[in-house]
């Protein structure tokens, strides 16, 4: 009995885990068998697709322009009919239709039709065979876009590979700028001139860890350019660091900007710092000549214009005051002479100097120094910081109450000065204490915006601070925290 059974090839076929296709020779090359695999990847039913046309089955794709599935396979299965002989083709992408609807599924296979032939050497069919390929396809794709992208990018990308540092990839940016091709050669092999850069390199490629570099000098061609870079290890699936991605920009013409810049800045704070000394002699023999002046001749009709002329020179000698320490603060040179400083007897007597132009610009002084905190300060200079918002309330708050406070909070003495100015708007309270910077126009308010600037660097070399607070009654509040000895 059981040398008489019969193997049941269809079934042998149909369950093939291969993906075929039986086709008839005909125009049509039509539908005769298939295997469960084929029919279960490309989404049809066998009963449903036998006796069919191959290309009736599988249409091109009417929603891609560029769809040549049919054309290429047809190509393909007429070159078997012609030479009787298998043809393998190239990857085709060939979307299949998804059932009940009128979208495709986008597919990459690799096919292979093979003759069947009788013993006259007949064709009597064709076996179609396909792999689907479609994910590896698509990560080639997306592999070669990334590759596209890279190429045409405007920054520089770099691929090395190994602990020598070949150049795996290069794109055209980095080609422009070395004016050759470095795919192949090593790092050091290319002479550009920046050993901090190779330095870099070993790092990333021995930690691991991201260095980013800004205005790196590399020398290309004999001259000097300047580049921001990333350095990023790249990595195996098993964590083991195999080469070094580098992307970068060019930065020359900001650098060589920011240079310029700079010793503008220099000279800028150079002839500040001379113009300054110079002015300085003559405006204090003026200052002298003109109270000696005042003194002498004690007439009613020159006492106004005595004061004016007094006014002018004392405004001239605080604005070359302030360009002075502007041109300290930027040599860091503004230098602190401390002393143990008992800040409520200070406070007061400094601002009992300001009495009488108070009293003219109509403010009422009123101050709360009863508690005693000492601080190590230079006097001279928290003087200037007491006098510059003494000035200010006399200048942007006339007859309005000005109102200070001294009081301990933990480690610092806080010092409040409260006018009855216009205030400040939020927005602009940082902006105040920027070099130059001005809330109100020269023809308003005449300054030059750098008494609140100083005041800060002053504050901030004593390691304290000085900002302004939300008021409760009209004006500003500036709050001043001094670190006690």
């Amino acid at each position: 009995m059981m040398a008489n059974m019969q193997p049941d090839f269809q079934s042998l076929f149909e369950g093939s885990p291969s993906l075929f296709l039986i086709l008839t020779p005909d125009p049509s090359f039509t539908i005769t068998a298939v295997t469960d695999a084929y029919a279960a990847a490309t989404l049809t039913v066998r009963e449903e697709i036998l006796g069919k046309g191959l290309f009736e089955v599988f249409p091109d794709n009417p929603n891609d322009p560029h769809a040549d599935g049919v054309n290429n396979l047809r190509t393909s299965l007429m070159t078997v009919l012609k030479t009787k002989v298998p043809h393998r083709m190239a990857v085709q992408k060939y979307d299949i239709p998804i059932p009940d609807s009128d979208t495709f599924e986008e597919r990459y296979w690799s096919p292979l039709n093979t003759p069947v032939l009788d013993s006259a050497g007949n064709i009597t069919s064709i076996i179609h065979q396909v792999t689907d390929v479609t994910h590896e396809s698509l990560r080639e794709i997306e592999r070669q876009d990334f590759r596209s992208l890279f190429l045409q990018s405007p920054e520089i990308v770099v691929i090395l590979r190994g602990p020598e540092f070949r150049y795996e990839f290069v794109n055209q940016t980095h080609i422009n700028i070395l004016g050759f091709d470095a795919t192949g050669k090593n790092v050091k092999d290319v002479n550009i001139g920046a050993t901090q850069v190779y330095e870099i390199l070993q790092r990333v490629y021995s930690t691991g860890e991201t260095a980013r570099l800004t205005g790196i000098p590399v020398v290309v061609s004999g001259k000097e350019r300047f580049f921001d870079l990333t350095y990023s290890a790249g990595k195996r699936k098993d964590g083991v660091i195999t080469g070094i991605m580098v992307m970068g920009i060019e930065v020359t013409d900001t650098v060589k900007a920011r240079e310029g810049l700079e010793k503008a800045i220099r000279v800028r704070d150079e002839f500040m710092s001379i113009a300054s000394h110079e002015l300085k002699t003559p405006l204090t023999s003026m200052k002298i000549q003109t109270q000696l002046f005042h003194r002498k001749y004690n007439d009613d009709k020159l006492q106004p214009m005595m004061r004016i002329m007094e006014r002018g020179v004392e405004r001239l000698i605080r604005l070359v005051d302030d360009m002075l320490d502007i041109s300290r603060i930027e040599l860091g040179k503004l230098n602190f002479h401390r002393e143990p400083i008992e800040l409520s007897q200070f406070l007061q007597e400094t601002l009992e100097h300001f009495r009488d132009n108070l009293n003219l610009a109509g403010i009422e002084l009123h101050y709360d120094l009863k508690e005693k905190i000492t601080c190590s300060l230079d006097p001279f200079r928290i003087e200037q910081v007491i006098t510059n918002l003494v000035t200010n309330a006399i200048r942007y708050a006339p007859s309005a109450p000005l109102a200070v406070s001294l009081h301990a909070e933990n480690d610092f003495a806080v010092i409040t000065f409260q006018d009855g100015g216009p205030g400040v708007p939020k927005i602009d309270r940082e902006r105040v204490f920027v070099r130059f910077e001005r809330l109100h126009t020269r023809s308003e308010i005449s300054g030059m915006g750098l008494g609140l600037f100083i005041c800060k660097e002053i504050i901030q070399g004593h390691g304290g601070t000085i900002k302004i607070r939300d008021s409760e009654v009209k004006g500003t509040c500036f709050i001043i925290r001094l670190p006690k000895a």
